[in-house]
C-alpha cells in the first residue's frame, strides 16, 4: 500500500491499531477524531474532517459503523460529517465501514465514492472470533465459582465465533453442546466432537448447562427456555445488540445474563486493529485487480 493516501475516521482503539498497521505498509494515513497521543508515529492526527478526507483514495470507517442517522461511531460520541466534509471525498475513492445505514449509503453514492461494508466478510469475521472467544472465556472465568474444565457449556450457533468458541472450550476440556438450526452445522459439531442438538432441543438442553454462550442474532433464549435455565447457570451473549436474550426475563428469574458484542475492541484491541488492517489491505487489492 505504498504511497496510499489513507483517512480513518472515528472509532476506537481498533481504528487506531488499524492506523499503525496501515502505515507500516507504506500508506500515508491522516485519522479524525481519535486522540493524538493514541495514535503512532507515521500516522498524521487532524481537527477537521475534511483534512483527513483531502486526497484521500481509502476511507476507513469504524467497525461499530453508524448510530442509524448518518453520524460515524466514535468512543467520544458520535461524528457527523458536514456537505463541506463530504464535497472533500472524491469521486471513484473506497469508503470502507463496518455497516453502513442508508444515509451513509446514499451520501457516499452521491459523491461518486463506493462503499464496502467490511463486517461481514469472512476473513474479517473468523479472524475477530479468536479475541471474541478469548473474551467471552475471560468473562466466563471470572464470574464461575467453577473451572470450565468438565463444565457443561452450552454454545447457540456454529458460524465463525461459536466454531472458534467451540474448538477453545473443547481444547479446555469443557462438555460442549452445540445448539443449531443448520443440519451441516449440526454435522460439523459432532465431526468437532461436540453433543449436537437441533433448535428444538434447546430448552431440554439449556436445563443441564453450566454456562450458555449465545452467537444468534434471534430471541432464542426466550422465556421459555430461561425458564430451564438453572439458577447457577452464567449466560454469556455475543450476538449483536439487542441480542438474542429475554434480560429482562432473566433478570426476574434471577439468573445472570451478560450482553458482550464487541470484544475485540475491549479485550484485545492490538490484535483486532491488526485484523482490520489486514482486511482493509485485502480489499484494497481486490479492488485494485478490478
Amino acid at each position: 500500500m505504498r504511497g496510499v493516501q489513507l483517512a480513518v475516521l472515528g472509532g476506537d482503539r481498533r481504528e487506531a491499531e488499524a492506523a499503525r498497521y496501515l502505515a507500516g505498509r507504506g500508506a500515508r494515513v491522516r485519522v479524525w477524531g481519535q486522540p493524538a497521543a493514541r495514535l503512532s508515529d507515521g500516522v498524521q492526527a487532524v481537527s477537521r474532517a475534511q483534512e483527513a478526507l483531502a486526497g484521500a483514495r481509502l476511507i476507513v470507517g469504524p467497525v461499530r459503523g453508524t448510530d442509524g442517522a448518518g453520524r460515524l461511531w466514535s468512543e467520544a460520541g458520535p461524528l457527523e460529517l458536514d456537505e463541506m466534509d463530504w464535497a472533500s471525498l472524491a469521486a471513484g475513492a473506497l469508503f470502507l465501514i463496518g455497516v453502513a445505514d442508508t444515509t451513509l449509503r446514499d451520501r457516499v453514492a452521491a459523491q461518486g465514492a463506493s462503499l464496502v461494508e467490511y463486517r461481514d466478510r469472512d476473513d474479517f469475521a473468523i479472524w475477530n472470533s479468536v479475541p471474541t472467544a478469548e473474551g467471552a472465556v475471560f468473562m466466563a472465568l471470572k464470574e464461575l465459582d467453577i473451572t470450565l474444565h468438565g463444565s457443561s457449556c452450552l454454545i447457540l450457533g456454529l458460524g465463525r465465533t461459536g466454531t472458534t468458541l467451540a474448538r477453545l472450550l473443547g481444547a479446555m476440556g469443557a462438555r460442549v453442546t452445540v445448539v443449531a438450526r443448520r443440519s451441516s452445522h449440526l454435522a460439523r459439531a459432532e465431526e468437532m466432537g461436540c453433543r449436537a442438538v437441533p433448535l428444538e432441543g434447546l430448552e431440554e438442553a439449556a436445563a443441564g448447562a453450566d454456562v450458555i454462550f449465545n452467537t444468534v442474532p434471534a430471541p432464542v433464549l426466550h422465556a421459555g427456555v430461561l425458564r430451564r435455565v438453572p439458577p447457577r447457570c452464567l449466560i454469556i451473549d455475543l450476538a449483536s445488540a439487542p441480542g438474542g436474550t429475554d434480560f429482562a426475563c432473566a433478570a426476574a428469574l434471577g439468573l445472570r445474563a451478560t450482553l458482550a458484542p464487541g470484544l475485540p475492541g475491549i479485550k484485545a484491541p492490538v490484535t483486532a486493529g491488526a485484523v482490520l488492517g489486514r482486511v482493509v489491505e485485502a480489499i484494497w487489492r481486490e479492488s485494485e485487480k478490478g
